[in-house]
């Protein structure tokens, strides 16, 4: 069989389609039964979309390309819309690393780990759900957006910044902190157990090439 290229293909595409996408005609073009050079054993398609402008020219120089390896028989608008929700993903995944502090527990225990990722998680639902509820903090140099099809103008990161306003305006039903004595501390019998020691492996260059070799 001839190389495949994106560019050039070399016969024509097993199924073509046009659809609407983010209010823009999108082409899909599909190509079946094709695999890596490297990995014959993972056999998909490959799909071509094509962003048009309003005269059906493309909006892009080149094309993107994708590559499927599920179900053959899922529809390829599907397959695309998949894709662009890829990036609301990363975006999301990126707001708990840097603002909420995703990684920024150091812990070694794998039910301790869960639990704080589903705290992270529970403080960005509560950033969505109090957009309606607070004037995002917009800095000058950020830029508020007007769309009126979203269902609140600011991002994340600004309710995040307002989100005080919010519980000062609500209120808590927690008591008023009172003061108290010098903690006890710990008990002089009390020895917690050290953390686990695991020894650093450290690959030469030819291992490093052998286990290349073996994940392709």
């Amino acid at each position: 069989m001839a190389r495949f290229k994106v560019s050039k293909p070399g016969w024509a595409a097993d199924q073509v389609c046009t659809i609407e996408l983010l209010g823009q005609s999108v082409t899909l073009s599909a190509w079946y039964r094709l695999h890596f050079k490297k990995l014959t054993t993972l056999p998909g398609l490959v799909l071509c979309v094509v962003f048009l402008r309003p005269d059906g020219t493309p909006r892009y120089k080149r094309p993107l390309a994708l590559f499927w390896t599920g179900p053959l028989d899922a529809p390829l608008a599907d397959i695309c819309r998949m894709y662009l929700c890829r990036f609301v993903i990363e975006h999301f995944l990126r707001f708990l690393k840097q603002h909420l502090g995703l990684t920024s527990a150091r812990l070694t225990d794998v039910a301790a780990t869960q639990l704080w990722v589903w705290l992270c998680v529970l403080a960005y639902t509560l950033l969505v759900h109090a957009a309606p509820c607070v004037a995002g903090i917009v800095p000058p140099w950020q830029h508020r957006n007007s769309s009126v099809d979203l269902p609140f103008k600011d991002t994340p990161r600004q309710v995040q910044s307002a989100f005080p306003s919010l519980l000062a305006s609500i209120g808590t039903p927690a008591a008023s902190p009172r003061p108290a004595g010098k903690s006890l501390g710990r008990s002089r019998d009390f020895h917690p157990k050290p953390r686990t020691r695991y020894r650093i492996i450290i690959k030469s260059k030819n291992q490093r090439k052998t286990s290349s070799q073996l994940n392709l």
